[in-house]
């Protein structure tokens, strides 16, 4: 275990003149997401660009060259690679501070698989502050209590949820796969807040296709966006909770965690207070494993992914920032076939592996497998036009494993 001290996450990663690295990552982010917001308005790549000329390269080479140029990046590398050489150890647990976080570390050449595993650590002492920190009305009763009722009676819990809203040109594609790798069935009549919680306290792995938000500035406030309001309105969750206690606190949660157009929230500290136990969470939602800025001090990152790693999953693999669902589609897609073909593979290398094949497709593999997704032809198009293009950094880098990166799929439970 190495962890970096607070101190390394000031001074030169950002300063006034808004020229240090976290300050340029961070203005490649934003474009990233207006790119992204741009294409959720149903607006063609070619209207974006018209609109903002250069709006996706401020990630794609202005932040991502920053990172790979970066010389104390490069230099604390380089020297965390020396003190695992010299240490005779080929895995380097690192606990990075605060916003340090969001950096894809895993894609610069010292942490290659062949030269360093790098896993991701969650400190515990962080989560149980902020747990200290959490309103007392709204904890339940009893952790133990509501995490039993949870996991009590019933269907089991399914491996693979999808959100109501979630249902894109890929999202039957990906959740297909995620079936075949996974096991179990879909969840029946829609995915609800209640039935993200009851899979998260079952064991086995999962996979959750869903929206995410990243709150930067109060991580524990990071949510996946659960339901859309029409299936909310015709199944309320009250009615199927089983048991008055579940049902007043989950509600009075409910209540409070919902957006502007009435779709239920999942809050990112919930999970860690009922208590997780998968060993594999896979999720397609954007920022899964995001961390950063926050205004408590903490001395660990907080975000989705780590809040389960903190409430007791095994790991997480998931997206450092906004990523099209047509890279998660194609990533989860690669990952979950080589985790079947090489079951006893570490899951970094696999990964590692998959982020390696997305970067080497051409064309025309390209076409083949949007063609065995059966989306619309304008999909066609758009790879054909070079919008879809899985060589850039904002495609392929974004998916790291949080946690146990060693384990493998094939590992006994």
């Amino acid at each position: 275990m190495f962890a970096l001290p607070r101190a390394c996450d000031l001074g030169h990663w950002r300063n006034e003149q808004g020229s240090g690295l976290l300050d340029r990552w961070q203005q490649g982010l934003d474009g990233l997401e207006r790119w992204n917001e741009g294409l959720a308005q149903g607006l063609l790549p070619d209207d974006i660009e018209a609109q903002a000329p250069g709006l996706r390269e401020t990630f794609d080479r202005s932040a991502w060259s920053a990172l790979q140029a970066d010389g104390p990046a490069k230099a604390l590398a380089a020297q965390l690679a020396v003190l695992a050489e010299r240490a005779g150890v080929t895995r380097l647990s690192l606990l990075l501070p605060a916003e340090l976080g969001q950096l894809p570390w895993e894609t610069l050449p010292e942490f290659a698989p062949e030269r360093l595993f790098l896993s991701r650590a969650v400190s515990l002492e962080s989560w149980l502050r902020q747990r200290a920190a959490i309103p007392a009305s709204a904890l339940p009763a009893s952790t133990h209590e509501h995490a039993t009722s949870a996991r009590a009676g019933g269907a089991p819990a399914s491996r693979v949820l999808v959100a109501d809203d979630a249902s894109l040109p890929f999202g039957t594609a990906e959740e297909e796969q995620a079936l075949a790798f996974h096991g179990g069935a879909p969840a029946i009549g829609g995915t609800s807040v209640l039935s993200v919680l009851r899979a998260l306290t079952a064991p086995g792995g999962k996979h959750l296709l869903m929206h995410a938000v990243y709150a930067q500035l109060n991580p524990w406030a990071s949510y996946l966006r659960v339901r859309a309001p029409a299936r909310v309105a015709q199944q309320p969750l009250a009615l199927t909770l089983r048991a008055d206690a579940d049902r007043d606190w989950i509600s009075e949660l409910l209540e409070q965690g919902a957006d502007n157009r009435g779709r239920e929230l999942l809050a990112a500290w919930i999970p860690p207070v009922l208590g997780v136990t998968p060993d594999t969470l896979t999720l397609s939602a954007c920022e899964a494993a995001r961390c950063g800025a926050d205004q408590s001090g903490l001395a660990t990152p907080v975000g989705l992914g780590p809040a389960l790693l903190a409430g007791g999953a095994g790991r997480v693999i998931g997206a450092l920032w906004p990523c099209n669902q047509e890279a998660a589609w194609l990533f989860y897609r690669t990952l979950f076939r080589a985790a079947q073909q090489a079951p006893q593979a570490a899951w970094y290398q696999l990964v590692h592996d998959a982020r390696r094949t997305l970067q080497g497709l051409d064309s025309a593999a390209l076409t083949e497998l949007l063609s065995e997704a059966d989306v619309a032809p304008d999909w066609q198009m758009r790879a054909q036009a070079g919008w879809i293009d899985p060589k850039r950094p904002s495609f392929w880098a974004p998916f790291v494993v949080l946690g146990n990166a060693l384990g493998a799929p094939g590992d006994v439970a």
